[in-house]
């Protein structure tokens, strides 16, 4: 998961975002940290999953593609 001190930081912008707007440069910030706290989520999300037994299937088309897109290849 994200540091501590970034995931309060990400909190307080969103909270200055809420009562009257952030800079410019803080709106750069938050959409870093955004960005930051959801590829952290994902990848501890995915780690849990093939922890599970679960692997990412992977779309590879044609007649016996096994992806579950729910194309008819």
């Amino acid at each position: 998961m994200l540091e501590k001190d970034k995931l309060m930081r990400l909190n307080e912008l969103a909270q200055r975002q809420k009562e009257g707007g952030l800079t410019p440069s803080e709106a750069i910030e938050q959409k870093n940290l955004r960005n930051a706290y959801v590829k952290a989520f994902r990848g501890n999300m995915e780690a849990q999953l093939k922890s599970m037994g679960m692997e990412r299937k992977v779309h590879t088309g044609g007649k016996n593609c096994q992806c579950g897109c729910a194309l008819k290849h």
